[in-house]
């Protein structure tokens, strides 16, 4: 079976972040791995791209190899959610800097009391932040109502 996209997709990224690993350092570990059946990554069945990627994990230090595709979809949410939060005022008093920050436990106050799973703001998956992002849309738009 062909290399999946996600594993085409983390093999690059892997790669990019990896120091002087050019086009032909990219060739060569292909070949290598393929034993010289091909040197494109998409050309590659999905053991030697699992093995590639747990071959190249190990130069990458521990830190890097924490993010998902799937947390920018679910931070995009969060922070839709955090700005109408600000909006309607749900702020921490501002830093000396001035700096104005969403007051997280009255948001996890409302996440565990009143959305629709009644788990804390950052337990909510991806599949269920869109019904929570449309629960709090609702508050905030009675919020504005009540302003007019």
């Amino acid at each position: 079976m062909q290399a999946t996209k996600q594993q085409i997709i983390r093999i690059r990224a892997i790669m990019s972040r990896l120091p002087g690993f050019d086009e032909e350092a990219k060739e060569n570990a292909v070949a290598d791995i393929t034993f010289a059946r091909t040197v494109h990554i998409s050309e590659m069945y999905d053991f030697e791209a699992n093995t590639l990627i747990t071959q190249l994990q190990i130069f990458l230090p521990a830190v890097e190899m924490t993010w998902k595709p799937s947390t920018d979809r679910r931070s995009k949410m969060r922070r839709k959610i955090i700005a109408m939060a600000h909006e309607i005022g749900w702020n921490l008093p501002p830093s000396p800097k001035g700096v104005r920050k969403i007051d997280m436990q009255k948001l996890n106050d409302w996440c565990t009391k009143t959305s629709y799973l009644s788990k804390e703001f950052n337990k909510y998956t991806y599949a269920e932040l869109p019904r929570l992002v449309a629960q709090f849309e609702k508050v905030y738009h009675f919020y504005l109502q009540k302003l007019n």
